[in-house]
């Protein structure tokens, strides 16, 4: 039944394609890790975050974990932080992920996407995550 809400959820929320022009930045531009991570730059300028997904390894899912989104051009690594958005994740939860309404969400300083094991205000990283995000 899980499974099934999930699919569901995923067609009513989904975010509609848009087509791309040749050396145009389209929104929906995907932005992966290319191996396991603590953290993803989504985009190090102004801009818009459509959707994200972060899937965890066995190491990160075997305990809470929380996926905070900020307002930054870099991971600011280890220690304080303070998040535009914050999810968690219980243990035993192998993936999150999020899309927002049209138009997206708009991130003033940059976009960064950062996986911790010690809750939403605590960067404590772990690179054991991967980190996708569709962007503007």
């Amino acid at each position: 039944m899980r499974s099934f809400l999930i699919a569901l959820a995923a067609l009513l929320f989904a975010v509609p394609a848009f087509a791309q022009s040749p050396g145009a930045l389209a929104p929906g531009l995907p932005a992966p890790t290319g191996a396991l991570a603590t953290s993803k730059v989504v985009k190090a300028t102004p801009g818009i975050l459509y959707s994200f997904q972060v899937s965890a390894d066995s190491t990160l899912s075997g305990g809470a974990w929380w996926v905070m989104i900020l307002n930054s051009p870099t991971d600011p690594g280890n220690g304080a932080v303070t998040p535009i958005k914050c999810f968690s994740a219980s243990s035993g939860t192998a993936a999150l992920g999020g899309t927002y309404a049209a138009g997206g969400v708009a991130f003033s300083q940059g976009i960064t996407i950062v996986v911790s094991t010690t809750g939403c205000f605590t960067e404590t990283q772990s690179a054991h995550a991967f980190i996708s995000a569709d962007y503007q």
